[in-house]
């Protein structure tokens, strides 16, 4: 977007600045510019030169600005993390029905994230398999903040540990700031609006897409499935998107036969497998759930 005041600004103070200049430069050379030459060229020649600068200064500011924002949404694009990456598609393929707060939904933001920063080196596992956050590792990308921050403040827990801890407990006092910290981050960067209105007891959140700037992440998702392309980020999101029941969106089940050979591909790498023994404790944890509300019904 172009930002109006400097653009202003900067077609107002170079045709100006010529203009001031020509009569600096007459005023030196001890000319009468009421008369002769001097009249003329200080009456059309300098306005005419100072209105075509002011244009061309025009298109240049337009050109590089129209630059610079196609650069930031490619650079943007690239910069979103796995976790956002998911968060999007789970959004956009769950639609209205997508519940924030949902296990199978949330499993996907907390082993993202806590993925990322292990990848990322800002934390590791130490001794009995428990997380340990490195203090001196630098910044956290926002959308990992509150799961950092819990592993420096917290009792040392697993990896298993924290998902309990965020996705299977009974209320969602600890997951709601880490679901908070990841849509607050794709609407900042464009991704997503967040709108809020009132409710019975509290305000609810509604989020829709910016179809338009998540296009391009959509169809990277949908076109490397299809590819047979094997990277960690396709493969996670393709795993916590059917643990979520909302890969269907995307690959109907008339489809899936397609894909077929990909996903078992999938299923035999390394990540998918890092992960497969998280995605049983969320379906056990609902199948469980779901058995004991029927038996209570």
């Amino acid at each position: 977007m172009i930002k109006a005041d400097f653009f202003t600004v900067l077609c107002y103070v170079v045709p100006v600045g010529i203009f001031v200049a020509a009569l600096i430069v007459v005023k030196k050379l001890g000319l009468n510019i009421m008369v002769g030459s001097p009249y003329m060229a200080i009456t059309y020649f300098f306005p005419l030169l100072a209105l075509v600068v002011g244009l061309l200064t025009a298109v240049a500011t337009v050109t590089v600005y129209h630059k610079k924002a196609i650069l930031k949404g490619e650079t943007m694009a690239k910069e979103l993390s796995i976790t956002e990456k998911y968060t999007l598609l789970m959004l956009y393929g769950g639609g209205n029905r997508t519940d924030f707060m949902a296990c199978q939904f949330t499993a996907g933001i907390v082993l993202g994230g806590l993925f990322e920063l292990l990848q990322s080196k800002h934390i590791s596992v130490g001794r009995g398999n428990k997380l340990v956050a490195d203090r001196k590792s630098g910044t956290v990308n926002e959308c990992w903040a509150t799961l950092y921050d819990n592993i420096c403040g917290h009792s040392a827990k697993s990896l298993r540990g924290w998902l309990d801890y965020y996705c299977f407990s009974a209320t969602y006092k600890s997951i709601r700031p880490v679901v908070d910290d990841v849509l607050n981050t794709l609407a900042h960067k464009g991704y997503i609006s967040i709108t809020w209105r009132r409710g019975l007891f509290r305000k609810k959140r509604s989020v829709s897409i910016n179809t338009a700037q998540s296009a391009s992440i959509i169809d990277e998702f949908v076109t490397g499935v299809q590819d047979g392309q094997d990277s960690d980020e396709i493969i996670f999101c393709a795993e916590m998107l059917l643990l979520a029941d909302v890969f269907k969106s995307y690959f109907p089940m008339g489809k899936r036969w397609a894909i077929k050979s990909t996903l078992n591909n999938y299923r035999r790498s390394g990540i998918w497998k890092m992960m497969e023994p998280y995605a049983d404790a969320v379906r056990n944890f609902n199948y469980q759930n779901t058995v004991y509300t029927g038996a209570s019904q």
